[in-house]
Protein backbone atom coordinates (compact mmCIF):
# COMPACT_ATOMS: atom_id res chain seq x y z
CA UNK A 1 0.00 0.00 0.00
CA UNK A 2 1.47 3.64 -0.57
CA UNK A 3 0.80 4.69 2.71
CA UNK A 4 3.13 2.47 4.40
CA UNK A 5 5.27 2.57 2.07
CA UNK A 6 6.05 5.99 2.30
CA UNK A 7 5.98 5.57 6.16
CA UNK A 8 8.67 3.01 5.72
CA UNK A 9 10.80 5.80 4.06
CA UNK A 10 10.35 8.12 6.52
CA UNK A 11 12.14 5.98 9.43
CA UNK A 12 15.20 8.33 11.10
CA UNK A 13 17.88 6.63 13.02
CA UNK A 14 18.68 6.45 16.59
CA UNK A 15 21.82 8.66 17.21
CA UNK A 16 22.79 6.11 20.26
CA UNK A 17 21.89 3.15 19.22
CA UNK A 18 20.92 2.94 15.05
CA UNK A 19 17.59 1.34 15.69
CA UNK A 20 14.91 3.50 13.29
CA UNK A 21 12.17 5.14 14.49
CA UNK A 22 8.85 7.43 12.74
CA UNK A 23 10.47 10.90 12.40
CA UNK A 24 8.00 11.83 15.48
CA UNK A 25 8.48 8.87 17.82
CA UNK A 26 12.47 9.21 17.50
CA UNK A 27 12.87 11.80 19.83
CA UNK A 28 11.26 10.40 22.58
CA UNK A 29 13.22 6.97 22.08
CA UNK A 30 16.21 9.21 22.50
CA UNK A 31 15.24 10.40 25.53
CA UNK A 32 15.08 6.68 27.41
CA UNK A 33 17.93 5.30 24.82
CA UNK A 34 20.52 8.15 26.46
CA UNK A 35 21.32 5.96 29.77
CA UNK A 36 21.38 2.89 28.30
CA UNK A 37 25.19 2.14 27.67
CA UNK A 38 26.02 -0.08 24.01
CA UNK A 39 26.59 -3.73 25.54
CA UNK A 40 28.47 -5.91 23.26
CA UNK A 41 27.48 -8.65 21.92
CA UNK A 42 27.22 -12.15 24.30
CA UNK A 43 29.52 -14.78 23.21
CA UNK A 44 28.21 -17.99 24.40
CA UNK A 45 30.81 -20.11 22.74
CA UNK A 46 33.56 -18.30 24.74
CA UNK A 47 31.41 -18.72 28.24
CA UNK A 48 31.22 -22.55 27.50
CA UNK A 49 34.66 -22.70 26.62
CA UNK A 50 35.30 -21.00 30.17
CA UNK A 51 33.48 -23.36 31.76
CA UNK A 52 35.83 -26.53 30.33
CA UNK A 53 38.20 -28.15 31.92
CA UNK A 54 42.02 -27.93 30.44
CA UNK A 55 42.27 -31.44 29.30
CA UNK A 56 38.42 -31.00 27.14
CA UNK A 57 39.70 -27.32 25.91
CA UNK A 58 42.61 -29.49 24.31
CA UNK A 59 40.45 -32.13 23.02
CA UNK A 60 38.30 -29.21 21.57
CA UNK A 61 40.92 -27.56 19.75
CA UNK A 62 42.54 -30.63 18.07
CA UNK A 63 38.98 -31.69 16.79
CA UNK A 64 38.97 -28.56 15.44
CA UNK A 65 42.03 -28.45 13.87
CA UNK A 66 41.30 -32.20 12.46
CA UNK A 67 37.95 -30.83 11.02
CA UNK A 68 39.17 -28.11 9.15
CA UNK A 69 41.16 -30.06 6.80
CA UNK A 70 39.23 -31.42 3.97
CA UNK A 71 38.15 -35.34 4.51
CA UNK A 72 36.88 -37.19 1.75
CA UNK A 73 33.26 -39.42 2.84
CA UNK A 74 33.64 -42.89 3.64
CA UNK A 75 32.78 -45.04 0.69
CA UNK A 76 29.17 -46.38 0.75
CA UNK A 77 28.83 -50.01 1.44
CA UNK A 78 27.96 -52.54 -1.53
CA UNK A 79 24.06 -53.09 -1.65
CA UNK A 80 23.05 -56.41 -2.62
CA UNK A 81 19.56 -55.32 -2.75
CA UNK A 82 18.96 -56.56 -6.46
CA UNK A 83 20.80 -59.94 -5.31
CA UNK A 84 17.77 -59.97 -2.27
CA UNK A 85 15.30 -59.11 -4.02
CA UNK A 86 15.79 -62.16 -7.27
CA UNK A 87 16.02 -64.62 -4.19
CA UNK A 88 12.66 -63.70 -2.85
CA UNK A 89 11.05 -64.06 -5.91
CA UNK A 90 12.40 -67.24 -6.62
CA UNK A 91 11.23 -68.41 -3.20
CA UNK A 92 7.84 -66.34 -3.98
CA UNK A 93 7.50 -68.73 -7.08
CA UNK A 94 8.47 -72.21 -5.94
CA UNK A 95 6.27 -71.66 -2.95
CA UNK A 96 3.34 -70.55 -5.64
CA UNK A 97 4.38 -74.01 -7.63
CA UNK A 98 4.38 -76.02 -4.16
CA UNK A 99 0.85 -74.69 -3.00
CA UNK A 100 -0.18 -75.58 -6.82
CA UNK A 101 0.83 -79.07 -6.28
CA UNK A 102 -0.63 -79.60 -3.00
CA UNK A 103 -4.21 -78.85 -3.84
CA UNK A 104 -4.07 -80.63 -7.48
CA UNK A 105 -5.61 -79.85 -11.09
CA UNK A 106 -8.25 -76.36 -11.12
CA UNK A 107 -10.93 -75.77 -12.61
CA UNK A 108 -11.07 -74.43 -15.92
CA UNK A 109 -10.56 -73.88 -19.48
CA UNK A 110 -6.80 -73.93 -19.11
CA UNK A 111 -6.35 -76.06 -15.80
CA UNK A 112 -8.15 -78.91 -17.53
CA UNK A 113 -8.97 -80.52 -14.69
CA UNK A 114 -11.71 -82.96 -13.58
CA UNK A 115 -15.44 -81.74 -13.44
CA UNK A 116 -17.37 -83.03 -10.58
Amino acid sequence: SPAMSSAMTALVPCTNCGRTFAGDRVGRHEAACRGMKVRKRFNVRKQRLDALDPADKMLLQRAKKGASKAREPPPKPQSNWRQAHQEFMRICRYARRAAAQEQGPTRGARGGGRRP
